[in-house]
């Protein structure tokens, strides 16, 4: 924080690299876009920068049991409780991760190049995410303003039966699910008003095709998640359990090479992420940020598009679920 240099200050100073004022002048575009066209709260967030000495602003340590697919949760002061830990330094995530590990987790450990203090702090633009094209760029302001809008510290087992939609039928209520679903949700909403309102047709059967891709990637996993738990839940000596999970693995991995060589023309965004160890720590990083998607999208359709219907909505099934 004490290293922040006014956004405004850069892009008047002759001294900055093109390249770098171009990103902040959109990031100012994209923040007064959020403001009102998606309707979020920014008070004085990415009005200033941060040059980094690291590719990532944190190190995040994710854990669950072996045979389990639900992740393990932290709880803190402000942020409640979330289904990872955050590290300012790699070798210190790593460090943690071995230890839950020798306990008997199993662990995976993720850079993050950017997180939101959910307006606590006027939170800066970061050296760690200016790489990124315009549309990544913008999507990453409407995705972490999303969080300083409307962010569930904690957890609860109610349900609100007055919510139509089956995925929120459900006995268990997550905040960090409803928070990274939540967040996701305006992004990708946010890009598609957008790229329409930016005139960048070029740009948006691109953003389709990556969206659709991801989509793809996403359920790939999730159905993998879903044969976990049944096989987790087979009275089977974990002896074989661990032979099936395996197998269930080297099936994923098939699978995902299958599609990316007859469907995505050779497209590997994703192949260092499988590459890891597939197992359920990892798995759970895809669950917290898409489960609740398709049901809050359809709360953004029973609001016509129209934004501040759609947070009223999401924020008060959050407020009776989220305790």
């Amino acid at each position: 924080m004490s290293a922040r240099q006014p956004i405004p200050a850069l892009i008047a100073n002759p001294d900055t690299p093109e390249s770098l004022r171009h990103k902040l002048a959109l990031v100012q575009e994209a923040r007064a876009f959020a403001q009102t066209e998606l309707q979020l709260k920014a008070d004085e967030s990415y009005t200033s920068y941060v040059q980094l000495d690291r590719p990532y602003v944190v190190w995040n340590v994710f854990a669950a049991p072996e045979f389990s697919i639900q992740a393990q949760q932290w709880c803190f002061p402000i942020a409640g409780c979330v289904a990872y830990r955050g590290y300012f330094h790699k070798a210190d995530a790593a460090r943690y991760a071995l230890q839950l590990s020798e306990s008997g987790l199993e662990t995976w450990v993720s850079g993050v190049s950017a997180y939101s203090t959910l307006g606590w702090f006027d939170d800066p633009l970061l050296s760690s995410v200016i790489h990124q094209s315009d549309t990544e760029l913008a999507a990453l302001i409407f995705h972490e303003l999303a969080h300083q809008t409307l962010y569930i510290s904690g957890k609860s087992t109610a349900s609100d039966s007055s919510f139509n939609s089956s995925t929120f039928n459900s006995s268990t209520f997550n905040s960090s699910t409803f928070n990274e679903s939540y967040a996701t949700v305006i992004e990708q909403e946010g890009i598609r008003r957008w790229l329409k309102a930016h005139g960048q047709p070029q740009e948006w059967p691109r953003y389709l095709q990556g969206k659709a891709r991801n989509e793809q990637f996403i359920a790939l996993i999730l159905d993998y998640r879903k044969q976990l738990d049944t096989l987790y839940r087979q009275d089977l000596p974990d002896l074989e359990k661990r032979r099936q999970k395996s197998v269930l693995a080297e099936n994923l991995r098939n699978h995902y090479k299958h599609i990316k060589e007859s469907e995505w023309q050779g497209f590997s965004g994703y192949d260092a992420w499988m590459q890891g160890p597939l197992n359920n720590a990892q798995i759970s990083t895809i669950a917290t940020y898409h489960e609740l998607v398709p049901a809050l999208n359809e709360l953004l359709d029973e609001c016509s598009g129209e934004m501040a219907c759609f947070h009223r909505k999401a924020r008060r099934y959050a407020e009776k679920n989220g305790k």
